[in-house]
């Protein structure tokens, strides 16, 4: 278990810088064969999320091997969601087909092995794409569409990879940070009310938490 563990991260690393590389090789064309990305949002980003899962693996290691690397992907995928959120305050909607994609490629998969088990793992997945997609979809008309649609449809995506048991913590301890962020910022006069604050470094440091909760 402890070499699987540390086979998942380094591909979790190379993968996401991989992945970013991809979204922003034309601003970076001196991008290092070694694939440690060369910007520090990005390997700040891909740092929290290796101790995040090992901390979360190790604590949490009675786990079904087959939604803990439904949890894995996921966090790749928020990876990559904050890493553009946060320097062009946007979601690109291929990430989340290609999330989707994932989604569903893995389900499949299970459904090979294991019918009943992928079918009870698709239905907790399934809950929490409604729940999220619900929540904040309430959260965007309820602000006046003060939250950006793409915060709704990643949400609603993320659902999938982090299904019921761990999406409402995530998105609790998300925007429990994002408030008091947000708070701060504004006492400090760094920030107008109006302004935009990228919600996915928050949903990511949510999951980061969550992962270390039972």
């Amino acid at each position: 278990m402890k070499y699987i563990l540390i086979i998942l991260l380094l591909v979790y690393y190379i993968l996401f810088h991989l992945w970013v590389y991809l979204i922003y090789k034309e601003s970076s064309p001196e991008f290092p064969k070694c694939l440690f990305y060369n910007d520090r949002v990005t390997a700040a980003v891909g740092c929290a999320g290796v101790l995040a899962m090992a901390f979360g693996f190790g604590l949490d290691s009675g786990t079904d091997i087959r939604v803990t690397l439904l949890y894995w992907a996921g966090m790749l995928m928020l990876s990559v969601l904050t890493v553009t959120d946060l320097r062009e305050k946007r979601v690109p909607n291929r990430v989340l087909l290609i999330m989707l994609g994932v989604w569903a490629v893995y389900i499949v998969i299970n459904m090979m092995i294991d019918l009943p088990a992928a079918l009870q793992l698709a239905v907790m997945s399934l809950t929490g794409m409604i729940f999220d997609g619900i929540v904040f979809l309430l959260g965007y008309y309820l602000t006046r569409k003060k939250l950006g649609g793409g915060d709704v449809k990643t949400a609603a995506v993320l659902g999938l990879f982090f299904t019921m048991e761990k999406s409402f913590g995530t998105l609790l301890y998300g925007l429990i940070l994002c408030c008091v962020a947000s708070a701060v910022l504004l006492i400090a006069k760094k920030i107008k009310k109006d302004a935009q604050i990228p919600l996915c470094p928050f949903i990511f440091a949510g999951a980061a938490i969550m992962l270390q909760i039972h």
